[in-house]
């Protein structure tokens, strides 16, 4: 059929309601999966001597026990590495042999550190006791132990009432922690002798419970 003049001069429309609606609900979809960590990665990936585990936001992981037997040892470079931390004070990785260390590298803002936090704020309450610390490394900017992002990364730890020892990472220290993609958060469970008997990059529900045993396991030497 031939097309009229009036056929052809009418606009195309491109962007119905029904697209509209399923654009909108496609970029919702999107939001969720790319929300699990800093660097837009959908999964969390957790490494001990056993395969990695990896679980979405979403949906619990399996919990795995880590043996401390054939583990990478932490880099001495890292572990003599000094940091400041925000009350003022330097501390050591070094300084914490013979203790289980839970190590976090973090930022401000970052989304999926701030649902992590709590949870090792409640983690370092129920194990300070026990030969337990954790530890928290801020990453906010490259050059990033300046005045301004200490006051900054202090006045979020007020806020979120953080009640473990939180410090600033130098540039060469957090390159040598975010490996290997450089996601934030990256979190760490380091042996009493200095071994990584835990490695999980981003974050999942699935988290807290996973290092719990973890924890657990090397506290016991299992």
């Amino acid at each position: 059929m031939p097309m009229t003049s009036e056929q052809s001069s009418s606009p195309v429309r491109i962007w119905t309601k029904k697209r509209l609606a399923l654009a909108c609900v496609v970029f919702a979809l999107l939001s969720v999966a790319l929300s699990s960590s800093c660097n837009n990665e959908a999964n969390y990936e957790g490494t001990t001597n056993a395969p990695a585990i990896k679980a979405t936001p979403a949906r619990a992981g399996t919990p795995t026990q880590a043996q401390t037997n054939n583990v990478q040892m932490l880099p001495d470079s890292v572990r003599q590495t000094e940091v400041k931390t925000i009350d003022g004070k330097a501390l050591k990785l070094a300084d914490y042999t013979g203790k289980v260390v839970v190590l976090d590298v973090w930022a401000t803002w970052c989304g999926p550190c701030r649902l992590e936090i709590p949870e090792l704020i409640q983690l370092h309450q129920d194990y300070k006791g026990r030969g337990v610390e954790v530890v928290g490394l801020a990453y906010e900017t490259q050059n990033n132990q300046t005045p301004e992002n200490e006051a900054k990364v202090r006045g979020f730890a007020n806020q979120f009432k953080i009640n473990y020892t939180v410090g600033l990472a130098s540039d060469d220290l957090a390159a040598s922690l975010l490996l290997p993609s450089g996601s934030i958060p990256q979190t760490y469970v380091i042996s009493q002798d200095g071994h990584i008997v835990g490695h999980y990059r981003g974050y999942s529900p699935a988290l807290a419970a996973e290092l719990r045993q973890l924890v657990e396991a090397t506290l016991a030497g299992t």
